[in-house]
């Protein structure tokens, strides 16, 4: 979990990052930095998965919850997951941010060739 955090950092600070959208240096290099970034980040969203996804298969094998209902096995599971499910919501979405992101860049520098 700690490796996912540093990635997620590492991510948002990528994408915070500001820059002159002008100065087509500064937008070269921003779009360099998030496509390396995308690579990462399509990682994050498989390693989260993959956590979340471990982490809740642990919780369901446990037969302390075998005589609750699937309601109530969906509200602890859900506290016991949160952290798993808080990062597997912010990769998917840092996912995506990323790629719209490239999407405007790419649309500034072509604007800015015309």
């Amino acid at each position: 979990m700690t490796q996912l955090k540093t990635i997620t950092t590492q991510i948002s600070e990528a994408l915070s990052s500001s820059i002159d959208p002008l100065n087509t240096a500064q937008v070269t290099f921003k779009i360099n930095r998030l496509t390396l970034m995308l690579a990462a980040s399509c990682h994050a969203v498989a390693w989260a998965e993959r956590i979340y996804s471990r982490r809740m298969q642990q919780l369901t094998e446990d037969k302390t919850w075998a005589n609750l209902s699937a309601t109530d096995k969906k509200a602890i599971f859900a506290g016991y997951c949160r952290d798993e499910a808080y990062y597997l919501t912010l990769t998917e979405r840092q996912n995506k941010a990323i790629i719209h992101a490239l999407e405007a860049l790419k649309a500034m520098m072509w604007n800015s060739e015309a």
